[in-house]
């Protein structure tokens, strides 16, 4: 049986008792593939009353479920990460990526985020009645370890009589990906999971189980020329404070002064406003008494593990209120405030109407006034420098029928403002026959000899190329090293350099869950604390059982030999990423990095299956 991970909002995707699958639909600013994949199973996995959750699925019943999937399932993604996992995809989250649209992002247009947080399964009985499982908060489809918050709610056929407007306002968000975010998906079939969703939710009528919610959203602005077919947040917020409320109580990890402001502005002088949020250098303070600020630390403005990643406003009239959640930060570009550098965001909130006393806990905050001060620009390294410069490389992908292969085009802009840094970048291709070459996609005086670099590979190996690329410092002769995933959406025809860089962690991790190697001594930690790096490295070492990934991986390479191919290729694109590292090559784990490629080297020699014989776990 294959256990899928257990991720949010699973067992809500899952049809109720007397109900079958139709379509779902949804947004997110991250995606991880093994999120997707497990959406897709438990939209599939029926359940009846009283069953408890799971989703233990024979290969044959996910295999079904995917193969399924681009019929009756669509996702849009930001552009602005990769959906590269650690380890590489497995063959099921491969197949799984094609009901994703993912195109357009900050870092390869001048357009804001594509920053909403929905999902919206669409479900019939017997008697042909719909039912659309409604979800909206802060919370990406990933399995990042944060605090969030959002609702589920479900959206119930009825007369028309009994109708509220929330259906309305989700197909009209729904109108908006279509139109929008879709409109350069050159497959046009791959929009009719959502052309399916829209029709229903346009012909019948819905009324909502939470009763006074109500559905906001706005657009980015990616095509320029085109009349904008939404309001702003900024605009709608002042409707919510009408007559203006006693306090406003706003969580968001991330805070701007413009948003901050406006928020002043609309409210009036006799509001208080309390932010809990980061404390970023980025965050100019303005000289206001009435608005007060909770600070809570990141590492490098980025969120830890277990803080709140949630963006919650709760507006106060005495014993009323007015929650508002989802997916904007309070920042101009969550709120779509414009101005000249800013770049208005696609957001989507809900509001419920409630009592103050039911959300107290949301006004529990230690608010402080803060003394004034200016924003401080961002601090950028060398190497934010060179990722940067590489984010702004367009990859156009072709394919050469003739010869059967993939090409990639790498071009960039010729105004980009690093063009002159002096970086050296080498981008390595290790294919399955462990041929090893490099390809320097520019010099190290920062212009390439022709301006464009070609180079081609067959298509059957597109995933199996190393997504190795070290980044060289001139001046502190410092080497990063950085993970590049070239192969993203290449069916959509055009792509992009995307970058993250691997810490010690996510290293080891990916190397041990390859190797079955056990490190859970680290679950015990303290909640909010990172674990040290040679924590993991030591548990790692103390769990590697090299007779055993020998003796799994020879029997692979009779049995199942792409399988085989695949591991032994990401086992050895990883390693190499430490194999230099000086720091790693005179200690345990220096010789355990040693002793992995020496296994290969014995499975290279391997001629047979080897027999089965009592392991005593040495």
């Amino acid at each position: 049986m294959a256990n899928l991970p257990e991720v949010c909002l699973l067992e809500c995707l899952m049809p109720p008792p007397g109900h079958q699958f139709v379509g779902m639909v949804g947004s997110t600013y991250s995606l991880a593939p093994s999120v997707l994949l497990a959406m897709l199973v438990a939209a599939t996995t029926p359940r009846r009353d009283g069953e408890p959750f799971a989703l233990e699925r024979s290969k044959e019943e996910i295999l079904e479920a995917i193969r399924t999937a681009p019929k009756r399932c669509l996702i849009f993604c930001d552009h602005h990460a990769t959906l590269q996992e650690n380890g590489g995809l497995s063959s099921h989250e491969k197949l799984a990526l094609h009901s994703v649209v993912k195109k357009e992002g900050r870092a390869n247009n001048n357009c804001g985020s594509l920053h909403g947080k929905v999902v919206i399964a669409l479900f019939q009985d017997d008697d042909g009645n719909h039912l659309a499982r409604l979800y909206v908060g802060s919370k990406n489809l990933t399995d990042t370890p944060y605090e969030e918050f959002g609702v589920v709610v479900d959206l119930k056929e009825v007369k028309a009589k009994d109708a509220d407007l929330v259906s309305l306002s989700v197909a009209d968000y729904l109108r908006y990906l279509h139109d929008w975010e879709g409109a350069h998906v050159q497959v046009s079939t791959k929009l009719n999971p959502l052309r399916m969703v829209l029709d229903v939710l346009q012909k019948r009528r819905f009324r909502c189980s939470l009763p006074g919610v109500q559905f906001h959203w706005q657009g980015r602005r990616l095509h320029p020329d085109r009349p904008p077919c939404w309001a702003p947040l900024a605009q709608t917020l002042r409707s919510w404070v009408r007559p203006a409320p006693s306090a406003v109580y706003i969580h968001s990890p991330w805070a701007r002064a413009t948003a901050i402001d406006h928020f002043v502005e609309a409210c009036g002088d006799k509001t208080r406003i309390v932010l809990r949020c980061l404390d970023e250098r980025q965050l100019a303070i303005r000289d206001n008494p009435q608005v007060r600020f909770d600070f809570y630390h990141g590492s490098g403005g980025q969120l830890e593990r277990y803080q709140s990643h949630a963006k919650l406003y709760l507006f106060r009239w005495k014993t009323d209120a007015l929650l508002a959640f989802g997916s904007a930060n309070c920042t101009g570009d969550g709120w779509g405030i414009e101005t000249a550098s800013g770049r208005t965001n696609s957001e989507v909130l809900l509001t419920l109407p409630c009592k103050f006393m039911t959300y107290q806990a949301l006004a529990n905050l230690q608010g402080e006034v803060v003394a004034p001060r200016l924003a401080q620009p961002r601090e950028v390294a060398a190497a934010d420098h060179a990722r940067e410069y590489l984010e702004a490389i367009r990859v156009d992908v072709v394919y050469d029928t003739e010869a059967g292969a993939l090409c990639y085009r790498f071009d960039w802009p010729a105004d980009h403002p690093h063009r002159s840094e002096r970086v050296m970048v080498v981008h390595e291709l290790v294919e399955t026959a462990n041929d090893s070459t490099s390809l320097v996609i520019w010099d190290s005086t920062g212009v390439p000899p022709d301006g464009v670099v070609h180079w081609q590979y067959d298509a059957a190996q597109l995933y199996l190329l190393s997504p190795l690329i070290r980044l060289i410092d001139p001046d502190s002769s410092v080497q990063v090293h950085l993970v590049v995933d070239l192969d993203i959406r290449f069916v959509e025809g055009q792509t992009q350099l995307q970058c993250m860089q691997y810490t010690t962690e996510e290293f080891v991790e990916s190397l041990a869950r390859l190797m079955e190697v056990s490190i859970d001594g680290g679950n015990q930690r303290t909640p909010g604390t990172q674990q040290e790096p040679h924590d993991i490295v030591e548990r790692f070492i103390a769990g590697l059982r090299l007779e055993r990934y020998l003796y799994r991986m020879a029997r692979l390479k009779h049995t199942v030999p792409q399988e085989y191919a695949e591991t032994i290729n990401r086992v050895d694109r990883l390693i190499a990423l430490k194999a230099d590292d000086p720091r790693m090559v005179e200690t345990m784990f220096g010789a355990a990095i040693r002793a992995i490629r020496d296994a290969h080297g014995v499975l290279n020699e391997v001629k047979r299956v080897p027999g089965r014989h009592r392991r005593n776990g040495t």
